[in-house]
């Protein structure tokens, strides 16, 4: 695995600073990766998209720390993902062996896709410094607020692929709704 970055940092006034950061990552010989223009069954003759070759979809984070001066401090989390593939079965043990996870005839693996994925985290928190001179190395104690799934989007995770099932293509779990936190942080 290769991992990079690339960051851009701005003084905005003389306690305040703003920051981007791009950081991206390659895995080289890993298990298993999905082209999203592969070609299709049953001939796998021809792409989706003849004018493309392999296309692979990209799962973004964006993550930011926004220090306000000596007030406060802001955090930020974007995650956005691409939908997880899910597999099509008939729910019986067509190959006796114990396991009813058999594919109906020319369904490939992995030939369903679940909705995507998003969420939004905030986080505002303020450090109070007990020793005013030593501000940066001294004894504090931090108070922070956590928003978490700001947006309240429902993201489905576990979705029903057998066929007889009267649950197919619904979703078994989700990720937790809109939630806040608070916290309390002593350093010595």
């Amino acid at each position: 695995m290769l991992q990079y970055s690339a960051s851009f940092e701005r003084q905005l006034r003389r306690s305040t600073s703003a920051s981007v950061t791009y950081i991206g990552s390659r895995g080289f010989d890993q298990f298993r990766s999905r082209d999203i223009n592969a070609p299709l069954p049953p001939l796998f003759a021809s792409r989706p998209d003849p004018t493309r070759g392999v296309v692979r979809e990209i799962e973004f984070d964006l993550l930011g720390t926004i220090n306000a001066g000596s007030f406060f401090n802001v955090g930020v989390s974007l995650a956005l993902y691409s939908g997880r593939p899910y597999s099509i079965t008939t729910g019986h043990d067509d190959f006796n062996t114990g396991v009813a996870n058999a594919r109906p005839v020319g369904v490939p693996r992995n030939s369903l896709e679940g909705p995507g994925y998003a969420d939004l985290d905030l986080r505002l928190s303020r450090d109070l410094f007990f020793d005013r001179v030593k501000k940066g190395d001294g004894p504090a104690m931090t108070f922070g607020i956590d928003a978490l799934n700001v947006l309240n989007r429902v993201n489905d995770v576990g979705y029903v692929g057998t066929l007889s099932s009267p649950f197919f293509g619904r979703a078994t779990a989700a990720q937790p709704p809109r939630r806040l936190q608070l916290s309390v942080r002593t350093r010595f």
